[in-house]
């Protein structure tokens, strides 16, 4: 696994876990911060595989 998925993936549980069980707006808050999370981490997958792309021409 790489290290910074590991170290994202810490953080995520330790503000979950400090953060508990807040509701906004009826939907809780560790599902729309997994939802964040899982978009931001795609999006720095896709750079970086854009980037592997043009490296390769």
């Amino acid at each position: 696994m790489n290290k910074l998925a590991l170290v994202a993936i810490s953080l995520f549980v330790v503000v979950e876990i400090l953060v508990g069980d807040c509701v906004v707006q009826g939907i809780p808050l560790w599902v729309v911060g997994l939802i964040g999370f899982s978009l931001i981490w795609m999006g720095i997958i896709c750079v970086k595989e854009k980037v592997q792309i043009k490296d390769w021409y």
